[in-house]
């Protein structure tokens, strides 16, 4: 097995939990030593440090209306099976106006390279980011590729199927941030439990800065005034 596909397909545990997944190219060592080309050690030394390989147990299921989703993972001896569940894909976005599409698609042409390249000031990408698909459970993502979550655009990072545990706020290893720190967003409707906001997150809403009171608050604060405090 080549070694990108190894590393793709491997999952560190620790302390009977997974902890990481896809093998770095430089990585740190149970002995606290750094080593470059990680990703090529020897099995018997990954397996020494905690790394086992994948096993991915999909459910059929219709594509037309279905999608796979990260259920759980079953963690063996020898590998780790990754579990996938089928659910329904949400409701099909009305038709876009063709002229305002073909806007988009400029704009996102124009504008995707210098992203990566970091050739834009990350306060410009700001207006950007609602053009951009949104980041989606259960999808295949590439190196490179952009998407919006909670008002932000991230860059993938590394190639990987995106699962609810691992929220691209909390995970450096395979999303990267492209908008500017500090900038409250305006709210927007979660698409579900993974992109919802939890306690700490500001919006601007109507003209208002709210901060999020409890975790995995879906709703505006005109829906759930109890779920927001006004801030100013």
């Amino acid at each position: 097995m080549a070694s990108n596909e190894r590393g793709d397909n491997m999952i560190r545990v620790k302390d009977g939990q997974v902890v990481q997944r896809n093998l770095p190219k430089t990585g740190k060592l149970s002995d606290g030593r750094w080593v470059s080309n990680y990703h090529l050690l020897p099995e018997d030394k990954l397996k020494a440090e905690g790394w086992l390989p994948v096993e991915e147990n999909k459910p059929d299921f219709d594509p037309d209306i279905e999608r796979l989703v990260f259920s759980h993972y079953e963690i063996l001896d020898d590998k780790v099976i990754v579990h996938y569940k089928a659910e329904n894909r949400p409701a099909p976005e009305p038709e876009q106006d063709p002229e305002a599409e073909a806007v988009r698609s400029a704009v996102l042409l124009f504008t995707t390279e210098k992203i990566r390249a970091d050739e834009l000031d990350p306060e410009d990408i700001v207006p950007l980011v609602r053009l951009y698909p949104v980041y989606e459970i259960g999808r295949e993502y590439k190196a490179g590729d952009l998407f919006a979550y909670k008002g932000e655009l991230y860059e993938v990072v590394q190639g990987h199927t995106s699962q609810e545990d691992w929220k691209p706020d909390e995970n450096e290893s395979l999303y990267k941030v492209k908008t500017p720190e500090g900038v409250i967003k305006e709210w927007e409707q979660p698409a579900g439990s993974y992109d919802a906001y939890d306690v700490g997150d500001m919006v601007e809403f109507e003209g208002k800065v709210y901060e999020s009171v409890m975790d995995g608050n879906v709703w505006s604060p005109s829906q759930y005034p109890e779920g927001w405090e006004l801030v100013e």
